[in-house]
């Protein structure tokens, strides 16, 4: 019984992992996200021409393949999907899809 109980447990704990764990990659493909709020941050980030690329949680460019800024969090926002994004000073700019 205890065999079947930890099993059960190990399943559900792995249904959650996958659950919510984000996919940055899938979430932002094929999307324009423009700066909806006040930082030193780029004004529009562009995902639909592959110019910028998601490695795990980081924005790289591909011209010179640097990195740009860490993913923060995305989250909706009264029906609207934002988008928080780190630069390497530690400025949060807060992004709207358009």
């Amino acid at each position: 019984m205890k065999k079947v109980v930890n099993i059960f447990l190990f399943i559900i704990f792995n249904f959650f992992v996958v659950a919510c764990s984000e996919d940055y990659q899938e979430r932002l493909s094929n999307s324009v996200w423009k700066n909806c709020g006040e930082s030193a941050t780029p004004d529009l980030l562009d995902f639909r021409n592959q110019s910028l690329i998601i490695k795990n949680d980081t924005i790289f460019s591909k011209n010179n393949d640097s990195a740009i800024a860490i993913i923060d969090k995305m989250e909706f926002y009264y029906g609207e999907q934002r988008l928080y994004i780190r630069d390497f000073e530690n400025n949060i700019g807060r992004y709207c899809q358009k």
